[in-house]
């Protein structure tokens, strides 16, 4: 099988470090022969050579066949004619993988109207899906005034990612976890992604976006509302339901992680500490649905942390006077772990045990199952048309929160925030 992947935007951050080597997994498992293009309005130089180091880590043999017939067109996104060249002469297989920011997403819809597009051309759109509820109903009109919608796979990788595959799984194949998959017996569901890394030279985007947007917007809430629906309930039947109780902020001042000093984030380069930027939040909605309300559910995610913390974690009500049973998944990992209350014959009561195991393991990261997933038109690993729309509007309203919050403070390396 062959296919041809062309990148608006090839010679990028995510091109380079998540999408090339996603394409390169997929290749080395599935046999796939990839022609990946990439196009962008300067030339990077020896593109070849860029993708070859991109999916090195990968399969070295799959990175050389990639490069061999990797190429680069230096086009404008924006502009009908530069399109119409890209795309010319590659057949009817092909995707187009939209990693532009939002601004430029509808002009690259519009000039691709008059650009020759087959009817079997995909279009992936990399998040951010717009850059708010109206935006991203627009960016829907535009899509689909050019395709259908089986044409196009909105990314959000954190759809793909092992913890929330894993717990989908989970939750529709066993009655232990089925049955107990309500108010009446869950206690409190957490989502929480903490990362040691800082800034990293992204000032540029994070200073346009922030924690709460970069994370929030999309990952988290998608990723909650895949995982609370079921039986008749949909994902966008969540996001709806959404309501925000509680919201913190903060950004990170110095310290050290990871035994590197990290400056104060308003100390970084390409920062304007007048933006007020968090680089950290922890917010606490309610789902109003039957099923879920009165269950807190706690979202958190932040940088330049000590530890890693990326897992989602639901707490069961506990029986008497005995600790809450937990069901813990990491996101990125194949690990599942659960409590449960054990006897104690040493002291004629009860412990807690803890019971882990590893799952599935490992083939494709997050970014190879989204390779995966617009070559075989998998829709469950993409973003459906209203559920983009309808995260910016719980965003929103978590939003109007987290503006009127306190901007706290937390030294770069800690552990945890309490």
């Amino acid at each position: 099988m062959k296919k041809t992947f062309i990148i608006l935007g090839g010679a990028g951050d995510l091109a380079q470090r998540l999408l090339i080597p996603g394409i390169a997994e997929y290749a080395s498992i599935e046999g796939v022969e990839f022609t990946i293009v990439g196009a962008g309005r300067t030339d990077p130089g020896d593109y070849a050579e860029f993708v070859r180091e991109a999916a090195a880590d990968v399969d070295d043999d799959v990175a050389k066949d990639l490069a061999s017939r990797a190429e680069f067109v230096v086009a404008d996104a924006t502009k009908t004619e530069d399109l119409r060249k890209l795309i010319k002469g590659r057949g009817s297989d092909v995707v187009v993988y939209f990693a532009l920011a939002p601004e430029i997403a509808v002009d690259a819809i519009d000039a691709m109207k008059g650009a020759d597009v087959p009817e079997s051309m995909t279009f992936a759109m990399e998040k951010p899906f717009g850059d708010d509820a109206d935006a991203a109903a627009e960016l829907n009109a535009h899509l689909l005034d050019l395709l259908d919608e089986e044409q196009i796979f909105r990314v959000d990788h954190f759809l793909a990612t092992s913890g929330t595959l894993n717990f989908d799984a989970l939750r529709k194949a066993n009655r232990l976890i089925t049955s107990s998959w309500s108010n009446e017996d869950v206690q409190a569901i957490t989502l929480t992604y903490n990362e040691m890394v800082a800034l990293e030279g992204r000032a540029e985007f994070y200073e346009s976006t922030g924690a709460a947007e970069d994370m929030l917007q999309s990952h988290l809430l998608q990723t909650l509302a895949r995982i609370l629906a079921f039986g008749d309930s949909t994902p966008e039947d969540i996001l709806k339901a959404i309501k925000p109780l509680s919201a913190r902020k903060g950004r990170y001042t110095e310290g050290t992680v990871d035994g590197k000093k990290v400056p104060s984030y308003v100390d970084e380069e390409g920062v304007d500490p007048a933006n007020d930027t968090e680089t950290w939040f922890r917010v606490v909605v309610d789902v109003d649905t039957p099923t879920w309300t009165g269950v807190p559910i706690t979202l958190e995610s932040g940088k330049a942390f000590g530890q890693e913390v990326n897992e989602i974690c639901l707490t069961f009500k506990p029986n008497g006077e005995c600790e809450p049973n937990k069901l813990t998944l990491g996101f990125n990992d194949e690990d599942v772990a659960i409590t449960l209350n054990a006897a104690d014959p040493a002291r004629m009561g009860s412990t807690v045990i803890e019971l882990t195991a590893d799952l599935a393991p490992v083939k494709m990261s997050a970014y190879g199952r989204v390779v995966k997933g617009i070559i075989e038109h998998i829709d469950y690993l993409a973003v459906a048309a209203d559920a983009a729309v309808l995260g910016w509007d719980a965003m929103e309203r978590i939003g109007r929160l987290l503006e009127d919050a306190e901007m706290e403070e937390y030294p770069a390396g800690i552990d945890e925030i309490e």
